[in-house]
């Protein structure tokens, strides 16, 4: 790579996951947003077909039961490692009202 070359990471942008959706976690890891300084939890899935999602949880200091991070957090646990292979329904999933029910 020279000097010259653009210094850039190129990700796959996946779908987010929608209400009815029956997926298994397969990663669940920290990141930090460079362009907010924001952290949070980037969650990959994966459907009984093999389609793919994912979902940013923004970490707060609080948080509702029904924001992203919450909905995961009061059926999880606060240690992301142990979410890797559950198997989750996102009963409703927009804005405001997160509900997600493991299976």
């Amino acid at each position: 790579m020279s000097s010259d070359d653009i210094q850039t990471e190129i990700f796959e942008k996946l779908p987010e996951p929608y209400p009815n959706l029956t997926a298994t976690i397969v990663t669940a890891e920290r990141f930090e947003s460079e362009k907010y300084k924001a952290k949070g939890i980037r969650v990959d899935l994966v459907d009984g077909t093999g389609n793919k999602f994912s979902t940013a949880l923004w970490l707060r200091d609080r948080i509702s039961e029904q924001s992203k991070l919450g909905s995961f957090v009061k059926l999880l646990g606060k240690d992301p490692r142990t979410w890797v292979g559950k198997k989750i329904i996102f009963v409703e999933w927009r804005e405001k009202t997160r509900v997600i029910r493991v299976l």
